[in-house]
């Protein structure tokens, strides 16, 4: 009999439920199911120093491609002009993208309260993204070499265009040719619809936790969260220039040490700060590696110290470079400050302040395609990749260069979040609403930060509660003995 009503009871001392950021655990026997809704969008990066400092999501892939990125060889051979006649060096042309990243994000939690001090939790993200990318080329002075038939010449897929005696029906490369060489067969890259939209549903990585109160006074609360990030997520296939997917393929264990402190009792105030760290367990698969003619350097800034954009390419030829590597993912660091206030009898607001710190990701050849000649290290993260031809005969030699997937991994963020709470708390107490529910209204944005997007973000939040007693005998007896004995003090999710 008395389990239904300190479930009751318990939701209004409550003052938030078990999110990564508070020291609040379920009482034992109270569930929790909530879903939040959100819609996300960018249109820019922070760059490469952290600060409120950004440029165009679509920067690294609005360059100048020239034929010695793509075909060094071909380029030590073949002659170009301009539009004039003179001499040129060769270049498939100058890109503009304009591309699109919209996200709707959906996470369901669930989480019950194993004791008074012990509660276990799961969020199931998923979203319908898409991802749109829209192509313009000028400055081109070549064009694909295309055979009677309309297939791409295998031998010679690219030559000058001849400004003054191009064939019927020839033209500088464009946005419909650039589509062509990065999917034919013919130029070795081989991505599947590079410039198309791509749209749908896709699960994220669920996450796994558990919390445990192990301090708690009248002004102060102290808990333990630990979980798990599972790689149930869609992952970026390697073959797409462009995906929404949200997975990363790997592991992740963490934890946070979370810290309540109550400021003013009448206002319910209270002031939270927290700390995390994630270690992101390292994984083995497939990976599209720059192979390019020159060294990439080791850091953005020793690459292009006046931000000029002279860019490398930001894909990788697939008959050369699809490779099996160990990719270490850096771990992060987190810290959370955040408070939160009683406007009114049904209304709280909250203002939360997050910083993300993380290491730089590191890769490393694993895989050794055959037996004629063994990868071999070179210096700043370069290896020495030998192909093989049936007979074990080495007939091309290419070096790639992994640091070129590490740089602008390692990354920090600054984020601000506020919400408005509605709870039916107070209303149930009288007798004015039948389901103990809050329904939060929020908006996040990125401040500051480095080598990641600048999000924004708006939400909705609606949790419902319960209790594994509310389905007993002793419901209604419960409720008529102990209805007066409820406690005003509203509560608040984050």
């Amino acid at each position: 009999m008395k389990r239904f009503f300190i479930f009751f009871y318990a939701l209004f001392l409550v003052s938030s439920y078990a999110y990564a950021n508070d020291a609040e655990v379920l009482p034992e026997g109270v569930f929790k199911i909530g879903q939040q809704v959100g819609y996300d969008w960018s249109t820019d990066n922070f760059k490469t120093v952290f600060g409120t400092g950004t440029y165009p999501i679509t920067y690294w892939y609005n360059l100048t491609v020239k034929l010695s990125d793509i075909a060094p060889d071909m380029a030590k051979t073949m002659k170009c002009t301009d539009s004039q006649g003179k001499p040129a060096e060769c270049v498939l042309g100058t890109t503009h993208f304009d591309l699109l990243e919209d996200a709707i994000k959906f996470n369901t939690n669930i989480m019950y309260g194993i004791t008074d001090r012990f509660s276990a939790g799961i969020i199931i993200p998923y979203h319908y993204a898409i991802n749109s990318a829209k192509l313009q080329i000028t400055d081109s002075n070549m064009r694909i070499n295309y055979e009677p038939n309309g297939k791409v010449n295998k031998l010679v897929p690219l030559v000058p265009y001849e400004w003054d005696k191009a064939p019927p029906g020839a033209h500088p490369i464009n946005a419909h040719d650039v589509e062509v060489i990065l999917s034919d067969p013919a130029f070795g890259f081989e991505y599947e619809d590079p410039l198309s939209t791509h749209s749908g549903w896709y699960l994220g990585d669920i996450i796994l936790g558990m919390r445990y109160l192990f301090y708690e006074t009248a002004w102060m609360k102290n808990a333990y969260t630990l979980f798990i990030i599972t790689p149930t997520g869609d992952e970026d296939p390697p073959d797409w220039l462009f995906s929404p997917a949200p997975g990363d393929g790997q592991w992740d264990i963490g934890f946070w040490f979370n810290n309540d402190i109550l400021l003013h009792k009448r206002s319910n105030l209270w002031l939270n700060f927290s700390v995390g760290y994630t270690s992101q367990l390292p994984q083995t698969k497939k990976f599209r590696v720059p192979s390019v003619s020159r060294n990439i350097p080791n850091t953005p800034e020793e690459y292009d110290p006046k931000n000029t954009g002279e860019n490398f390419m930001p894909i990788g030829n697939r008959s050369h470079s699809l490779l099996e590597l160990r990719r270490d993912i850096g771990d992060n660091f987190d810290f959370y400050l955040g408070g939160r206030i009683n406007i009114t009898e049904y209304l709280i607001l909250n203002q939360e302040f997050y910083y993300y710190w993380k290491y730089r990701d590191e890769f490393e050849v694993t895989y050794q395609p055959m037996a004629c000649e063994l990868v071999s290290k070179l210096e700043h993260d370069t290896y020495h990749i030998p192909y093989c031809n049936e007979k074990g005969a080495d007939y091309s030699l290419v070096n790639v260069q992994t640091h070129a997937l590490s740089l602008f991994t390692d990354r920090e963020e600054l984020v601000s979040t506020t919400m408005l709470t509605f709870t039916t708390l107070p209303l149930m107490e009288k007798k004015k609403f039948p389901i103990p529910l809050m329904l939060t209204l929020g908006y996040k944005r990125s401040l500051a930060g480095k080598n990641i997007e600048q999000s924004n973000s708006i939400f909705m939040n609606l949790d419902l509660f319960g209790s594994v007693y509310m389905f007993s005998e002793e419901k209604k007896e419960a409720m008529n003995e102990r209805q007066s004995a409820f406690s005003t003090v509203p509560s608040t999710p984050r």
